[in-house]
């Protein structure tokens, strides 16, 4: 709570550099908002003078129509004459009856025709559809019945029965009576044709009658037109000429008025533009303020996070690490012994708490001072109790069941723990530890030499290694040694016999160098020395031959075997 009523008495550094940007851009904000008002109002007055500009344009034009009109219908008015018209007068009864009748019987006629068309369609329709149909006997004797109108009686029937003609004559009667009635079947379908073709040309003719009294009727009304018609004309062409007066007026108005809207919209595109830019140049510098209020904001963070963090590290852990350091240094140079691991353990556990080995000194001491000794006094043995507490519930350390009658003790941080069997630390010589322990690192310091502290040594070697790490060794590579043949070849006195000795100096000695003229140099002195005796069946020069041809020097790195026969 204090904290807050703090922060509002005491404003931050960040909250009024907020505040005053946002002040100002508030009071901008403000003059931009009266600025735009201020514009809108002079554009609004701009638009109402061109509005009553247009509207008086419009009024004195349409005053000037009015006035030729009324003078041109002043002049129609005096050349009008007046035609006199027919009496309308209303028709008399027995007009209207005979008219009547008329209709009807036209009608009539009509409807007759009509009944008469459909009979003769449907008969002819009938008669094709018999045509098509397959004909037997029988049905050509009831045609020809029919057609000759003279249907048989009961007697005849019987009467023609009881005839009995031969087979050629009834063949021959019967082909007649066939081809009769194709004849009559083909006679009737072209009488049908003649009738279909005279209906059509008669339609024809009655449809050029018909235009024709169509456009006799048209010429006499263009005949007929009458002086009204003319003026109708006469006024018909002026409106044309005054719609198209008007379309141009409204043409030129309205590209006029997109001019006009092109310069308004690129005065307002500008403005806008002016406005963006303006908005963008106070956004970076905002946030170039911002930003450098940020990066201080940052940077104090930075170094208050450093120097809390070094101060932690000068103020407590490097004094830590120097007390556990003097403690383990003191403990070897007064007993001379390896130090127990429990003992161990508790200084481990009471430098990673945090408390001190031995209290600082001060020239005040005050209760303050005292009471936080007794604490930090307190904290180390409960943190000792702690550890001793969980080794024996866990089994640990000198509680393990498989440590009985055992010691251990470690010399350095990090180092091998050392187990003695059935003995004492203080019974430990240090030939003893270094045999049965070969991995652990021992060395007996002499009480006689108090000044040399290997414990101190140690740190140091240690701390220069973290700070100045060595280089890694290098990596020997997984190769497998082969034989390689090489050959060196140069000019005379340009070194060769310099360069092999060199190589034979390297840390790599795995070959070795001879020279041929002194293996033959050799043979021959064998050779004069003992003429009579023959020379064993193989002669091994070398694994490394150097032969020398005239100025040249070759190398061959590979097992050359030379077999010298003696005959």
């Amino acid at each position: 709570m204090s904290l807050k009523q703090l922060k509002q008495l005491v404003p931050r550094e960040s909250t009024l550099t907020l505040a005053q940007l946002t002040a100002r851009f508030e009071a901008r904000r403000v003059q931009n908002s009266k600025h735009a008002e201020r514009i809108r109002l002079q554009s609004a007055v701009r638009r109402e003078q061109c509005t009553q500009a247009r509207r008086q344009q419009l009024l004195e034009h349409s005053k000037q129509l009015r006035l030729a009109q009324s003078d041109l219908m002043a002049r129609l008015e005096a050349n009008i004459i007046k035609v006199p018209k027919k009496s309308a007068r209303q028709p008399t009864q027995a007009e209207l009856e005979k008219k009547s009748n008329l209709i009807s019987k036209e009608g009539e006629q009509a409807l007759q025709e009509i009944r008469e068309f459909e009979l003769q369609l449907r008969a002819t329709s009938d008669a094709a559809d018999w045509c098509r149909k397959p004909k037997t006997t029988t049905d050509l004797v009831g045609q020809l019945r029919l057609l000759r109108a003279c249907p048989p009686t009961r007697e005849q029937q019987t009467n023609s029965l009881k005839i009995q003609l031969p087979p050629a004559e009834s063949e021959a009667y019967m082909a007649r009576i066939k081809e009769r009635v194709l004849e009559e079947n083909r006679a009737m379908v072209e009488q049908e044709k003649r009738r279909r073709r005279i209906i059509v040309a008669s339609l024809e003719e009655h449809h050029a009658y018909e235009e024709q009294r169509r456009a006799r009727q048209l010429a006499e009304r263009l005949l007929r037109q009458s002086q009204l018609e003319r003026r109708l004309l006469v006024q018909l062409e002026q409106t044309k000429h005054e719609k198209s007066v008007l379309l141009a007026n409204r043409i030129e108005r309205q590209k006029e008025y997109e001019a006009r809207r092109e310069l308004e919209f690129q005065a307002a595109m500008d403005y806008e533009r002016e406005i963006a830019l303006e908005r963008k140049q106070e956004e970076a510098a905002t946030v170039a303020i911002l930003r450098e209020v940020w990066a201080n904001q940052q940077a104090r963070k930075r170094q208050a996070s450093y120097i809390r963090h070094y101060e932690f590290v000068a103020n407590e852990v490097v004094g830590l690490i120097l007390q556990f350091a003097l403690q383990v240094a003191d403990y070897r140079m007064l007993t001379g012994r390896l130090i127990p691991v429990k003992l161990f353990r508790q200084w481990k556990a009471q430098w990673v708490a945090g408390v001190p080995f031995w209290p600082e000194e001060s020239v005040a001491q005050d209760s303050e001072y005292v009471q936080q000794v007794v604490i930090d006094e307190k904290k180390g043995v409960e943190q000792l109790n702690e550890c001793d507490f969980m080794d024996y519930q866990n089994l640990q350390g000198e509680w393990n069941l498989n440590n009985l009658g055992t010691v251990q003790a470690q010399s350095l941080p990090n180092a091998p723990i050392c187990t003695v069997y059935g003995k004492p630390v203080e019974w430990v010589q240090p030939n003893n530890l270094e045999a049965k322990n070969a991995d652990c690192v021992f060395t007996y310091f002499d009480p006689v030499r108090p000044e040399v502290n290997p414990i101190l040594d140690w740190v140091i070697a240690r701390l220069h290694n973290q700070v100045y790490p060595p280089p890694p060794p290098l990596l020997k590579p997984n190769l497998p040694e082969l034989p390689i043949r090489a050959a060196l070849l140069g000019k005379p006195l340009s070194g060769k016999s310099t360069v092999l000795t060199e190589i034979s100096k390297s840390e790599y000695r795995s070959h070795r160098i001879r020279v041929v003229d002194s293996f033959i140099t050799g043979s021959l002195h064998l050779l004069t020395q003992k003429p009579l005796s023959p020379l064993p069946l193989s002669l091994v020069l070398s694994s490394y031959i150097v032969s020398f041809v005239g100025s040249t020097k070759t190398l061959n790195v590979c097992m050359n075997i030379h077999m010298i026969n003696h005959t």
